[in-house]
């Protein structure tokens, strides 16, 4: 295990979105349980870029980053997560994250591949553009999401989105705002035994949406 702390990173990428995407700080498989905070992340110019990714890694702590991107290209992301449903969860709290996407499907936060047991606490996202999500999780069990402060804008943006076989998220104590046309503030599809509370959204189009299983 090791402590990255206190680091300023300046990413440049092609705006090209087929180039291959450039990262800020990556744990690569069996990096774990590492203390990742304080660092600064910045994407000069709008790229394929990624700030963090946890690759098949896990028990980390990640905490009070700020990280701040342009973004071209589909699934760039903030923080990008991903990793076995059986390892330990990491703490992913008090960031400051800020993506701005000129292609489509940019996140804030992501977990893209169904690890269960993450925290998603404190954390205060923004994102804008066409389909942008501020927290999106697939297929993961057990994760909290939980006072976090997220603004998404743009259409069908979403502020949490949960889908695709999660049981027992814990989704609470929020607040959402979102903006655009057919914006979401929380999407819900093919969750269950998953409890969602004492959450402030505001939005012009839906506040919680949750699709059959």
């Amino acid at each position: 295990n090791s402590t990255i702390f206190n680091n300023t990173i300046m990413v440049y990428n092609s705006s090209n979105p087929s180039m291959t995407y450039s990262i800020g700080i990556k744990f690569p498989s069996a990096s774990n349980y590492n203390n990742i905070s304080f660092n600064n992340i910045t994407g000069v110019l709008p790229g394929a870029i990624t700030g963090m990714e946890e690759d098949y890694s896990y028990g980390n702590i990640i905490t009070n980053n700020v990280i701040t991107l342009s973004v071209v290209g589909t699934f760039r992301s903030g923080i990008w997560i991903e990793g076995f449903s059986n390892n330990p969860g990491s703490n992913i709290t008090s960031n400051n994250i800020t993506i701005i996407s000129y292609g489509t499907e940019g996140f804030g936060i992501r977990d893209g591949q169904g690890r269960s047991d993450n925290r998603y606490t404190l954390n205060r996202v923004t994102v804008s553009g066409l389909g942008t999500t501020g927290i999106d999780i697939v297929s993961a069990d057990n994760n909290f999401v939980t006072s976090n402060t997220i603004t998404a804008t743009g259409s069908t943006a979403y502020g949490i989105y949960l889908h695709s076989s999660i049981d027992n998220a814990t989704v609470s104590s929020n607040t959402v705002t979102v903006n655009g046309q057919n914006a979401i503030g929380m999407y819900f599809s093919g969750i269950n035994a998953s409890a969602v509370s004492n959450n402030n959204i505001t939005t012009e189009s839906c506040g919680i949406s949750r699709s059959p299983d």
